[in-house]
């Protein structure tokens, strides 16, 4: 069973540290960030949704405010599907210490109207991004997601992927236009809306020392 995503990352952070001797650990936050909004230079914005010393690695975890970040409807769905998309994409970036990212998603799925099933996310599933200058960054799921019943229109899959150093530099660089996700039932490519997620969500984080 998937586990909530703060708990999640802190076990997975903590079984990393575990095998990284010397990791100090910070005792108490000066401020903390928890419901501020951080401005940027160039007039992009991110909402803190947490922002707390996390008990059990001893390290601090910080979490944006989710955005959408694309909606989409199946062309021939589209007639059943005229006031509210088929699916919504919800993502975010959250801090483990200062060097571990995770992108977090969650994709909305209004299943009532017909029985389509994506089959979950696979633990080790690959999300992939094309980047404005033709690259492509792939990251991958640390945990699977069987999909959870919100209500009798929506049904939500999550997932949570690492974020290397390597991919944090191109993603802050470059804007990202597509996004193509391996679900369970197959390999699906979708149109970003806002194509500077990242850039911008990696600049809020850098603010927050």
């Amino acid at each position: 069973m998937k586990a909530s995503g703060y708990l999640f990352i802190s076990i997975i952070v903590g079984l990393l540290l575990s095998c990284s001797p010397g990791t100090r650990r910070l005792e108490g936050l000066k401020e903390s960030f928890t419901g501020k909004t951080i401005h940027n230079i160039n007039q992009t914005s991110c909402v803190v949704k947490e922002d707390t010393i996390d008990q059990l690695t001893g390290l601090r975890l910080t979490e944006l405010m989710p955005v959408q970040l694309f909606s989409f409807t199946h062309e021939p769905l589209k007639a059943f599907f005229d006031s509210k998309p088929f699916m919504v994409c919800n993502a975010n970036l959250s801090r483990a210490g200062k060097r571990n990212f995770f992108l977090n998603l969650q994709f909305l799925i209004q299943a009532s109207k017909l029985n389509i099933s994506y089959h979950g996310i696979a633990e080790g599933s690959i999300v992939q991004f094309k980047l404005i200058n033709g690259d492509q960054i792939s990251l991958y799921s640390l945990d699977s997601d069987q999909g959870k019943i919100l209500s009798k229109e929506y049904k939500m899959y999550a997932g949570i992927y690492p974020v290397s150093t390597k991919d944090l530099k191109k993603l802050r660089k470059y804007e990202v236009t597509e996004m193509g996700v391996h679900w369970n039932g197959g390999f699906e490519k979708y149109d970003i809306h806002i194509i500077d997620f990242f850039k911008t969500q990696i600049l809020c984080l850098s603010k927050i020392k």
